[in-house]
């Protein structure tokens, strides 16, 4: 896989494969960013990509209201 370090990538966290692909960038160093409406999950995939090494960060975000 490219290297992913320089990327930032944005994953609605609502559904497995979104989760899945978040974590699966983790692991290549991109730098994650989770949205979801949910707070609880999305703030437990953050705490865990951080545990792994990785970085990321969580936003409100509910596409439903745009």
């Amino acid at each position: 896989m490219t290297n992913l370090r320089e990327n930032c990538t944005n994953y609605r966290r609502g559904s497995g494969i979104g989760r899945s692909t978040a974590l699966l960038f983790a692991q290549y160093e991109a730098k994650v960013v989770i949205t979801s409406r949910n707070s609880e999950k999305g703030k437990e995939d953050v705490k865990y990509i951080q545990e792994e090494g990785g970085d990321s960060l969580w936003i409100k975000t509910d596409v439903s209201q745009s």
